[in-house]
């Protein structure tokens, strides 16, 4: 134990990072992309780039240490899974999802959490890239694919989940929101809502770029103007979500779409009691993230988000890449299901 933790520490130190993808595909006149590519066997790649970006490689002395020690002695049967928090409904359906799969195929997880802190996402992504795992599942904080592909190891299996970036070099997995917030903000429109807004947690999440799309297309597409259709993207952790609400009420707001549930809950909630009090003038619609939970709260119309499924396949994709696959990259979006309450709310 005291030697695997000095070896740990010392490559860190040493090697970790020291070499960076940039300076491999730098090295042999490539795009980053490509480096992964030929690292991870995902994607054909000429004979004569392949050999440069091997070349450069072995030059430049990019394999960790331990992650070759690791090779040569066999797989962990470890997971890196990379989350912004724990705490969060959505998190909390990914872990438990995640746990149940690879446990049932002989894996356990490492956990870490960044806290919304890019900063802890790249040393996370580090400490996981030495070779302690065998694959990693990345919820990025990352706003373009770009940022995502300079931070991915190259040398280890890794799925991006709860993304709708494309041109990663790795599976991703991630929702399609597009149709069901139509279905969704046609109900409220129905009901005599003029004035719709949203609540959706911080811009630069892939999600809530999804979830924002979405909302501005389809109130557009159903003759809302700007006004008539504003939004708030937002932090738990900035403690305003409950104003937030109170300010997109006070401006007129008869219906609010929240992007998950714990903003409802933020919201509305007595922390006292955890008795729901939502204004009799005001309709919300919310995000929920398992289907063990359509029940809840059932005086309120839901859009489904499957997090336990995406989580599932994710980890059934990352397997068979450790095992070898080398099937194209697939880039997949679950759809969302909408779930109407067909009465006012309580």
């Amino acid at each position: 134990m005291i030697e695997l933790t000095y070896d740990i520490t010392l490559e860190l130190q040493v090697n970790f990072m020291k070499v960076k993808i940039t300076d491999v595909a730098r090295k042999a006149g490539v795009s980053t992309a490509t480096v992964s590519y030929v690292i991870n066997n995902s994607r054909a790649v000429g004979a004569e780039t392949k050999k440069k970006v091997e070349d450069a490689i072995r030059e430049l002395n990019y394999v960790p240490n331990l992650s070759a020690r690791k090779l040569k002695k066999g797989k962990s049967h470890l997971i890196g899974l990379i989350l912004p928090n724990c705490y969060s409904i959505s998190s909390i359906s990914i872990i438990e999802s995640c746990e149940q799969y690879l446990s049932e195929h002989g894996y356990h997880i490492l956990l870490m959490t960044t806290n919304q802190n890019h900063d802890a996402e790249k040393e996370a992504l580090q400490i996981f890239s030495s070779g302690i795992v065998d694959g990693i599942l990345l919820e990025s904080l990352c706003d373009t694919p770009d940022a995502i592909i300079q931070e991915l190891p190259v040398y280890l299996p890794a799925v991006v989940i709860d993304n709708c970036y494309s041109g990663l070099p790795v599976d991703r997995i991630g929702y399609s929101a597009n149709s069901v917030m139509q279905e969704a903000v046609a109900s409220l429109i129905a009901k005599g809502h003029k004035k719709i807004g949203l609540l959706s947690g911080p811009r630069y999440l892939s999600g809530t770029q999804d979830t924002l799309t979405s909302f501005q297309n389809a109130t557009a597409h159903f003759g809302l103007s700007k006004e008539n259709s504003p939004f708030v993207c937002t932090r738990r952790s900035e403690g305003r979500i409950r104003q937030a609400v109170s300010e997109l009420h006070a401006n007129g707001c008869s219906a609010v779409i929240f992007s998950n549930f714990n903003m409802l809950l933020d919201s509305f909630q007595d922390p006292l009691t955890g008795q729901i009090s939502i204004p009799s003038d005001m309709e919300v619609l919310s995000f929920y993230e398992s289907s063990t939970d359509k029940g809840f709260y059932e005086s309120i119309s839901k859009i489904y988000r499957p997090s336990d499924q995406m989580a599932k396949i994710a980890c059934r994709l990352l397997l068979n890449r450790i095992q070898g696959d080398t099937s194209p990259i697939q880039s997949i979006n679950l759809e969302c299901v909408f779930s109407p309450h067909t009465k006012a709310n309580l």
